[in-house]
């Protein structure tokens, strides 16, 4: 394999990511071995995904919101049911003693 058909491949992110199978990572290994270059273009991958992985953890993906958002309504459905039951309650306990 030539260092474009590798480069090709998306091998690198794979490895970077920790995604590629024992058979990637040998592969991987062996060209970085054969193509020193090719350590300083993956080196370059991996500095791009942590860049991108620490800004985008500061913006929540839209169904991240939705879930919130979700959860928000269930809380306040809960809240709502918990200050009715207590209202009952002081009522019953008003009245009946």
């Amino acid at each position: 394999m030539t260092k474009d058909e590798f480069i090709k491949t998306g091998l690198c992110e794979l490895y970077i990511l920790g995604l590629a199978d024992e058979e990637e990572t040998a592969l991987v290994e062996e060209m970085l071995e054969k193509y020193p270059e090719l350590k300083k273009d993956c080196q370059g991958v991996e500095k791009c995904i942590g860049n991108y992985a620490r800004k985008s953890d500061k913006i929540p993906h839209w169904c991240l919101k939705k879930s919130l958002a979700q959860k928000k309504d269930t809380i306040q459905f809960v809240f709502m049911a918990i200050v009715f039951m207590l209202t009952v309650s002081l009522l019953f306990f008003y009245f009946f003693t």
